[in-house]
């Protein structure tokens, strides 16, 4: 079991919010002044991620203070998509790009990533040619 230790403010966060966090799948115990031992976390939440995760959630309790349950577990399982995420710069060979394509286009919102930034842009040939610096085409 981890110990964690938080700030005055995010352990009566915690205290208050205990309840959501149960329901989130986060099994917290108190453990000494403003510290709490993780005995729990949700199956789909990695081990590396899960105390990045529960600050995360104390931010957005800080700052949105009305977050439901479920909007805060789409919040977390966003979190951990766009952290598991291709980043820029990592090279996929033809078959893993169209293996990403194909599943993409199962989901029901393929144009966007779960906080609504674009999976696919799409330029005329014009504007390929500009980028390029290249013209004629």
């Amino acid at each position: 079991h981890l110990i964690l230790d938080f700030s005055e403010r995010e352990a009566q966060l915690i205290e208050s919010n205990m309840e959501m966090f149960h329901s989130l799948g986060f099994g917290l115990e108190p453990s000494g002044p403003d510290q709490y031992r993780l005995i729990e976390i949700p199956a789909d939440i990695p081990v590396a991620e899960a105390e990045n995760t529960i600050r995360e959630i104390l931010v957005s309790l800080e700052d949105m203070h009305q977050l439901s349950a479920a909007e805060i577990r789409h919040e977390c399982l966003a979190m951990t998509a766009c952290k598991a995420a291709i980043k820029a710069g990592f090279e996929l060979n033809f078959r893993q790009m169209e293996i990403i394509l194909d599943e993409l286009n199962k989901t029901a919102m393929p144009y966007t990533c779960p906080h609504g930034r674009p999976t696919i842009l799409k330029f005329s040939s014009d504007e390929l040619a500009k980028m390029f610096k290249r013209t004629g085409f």
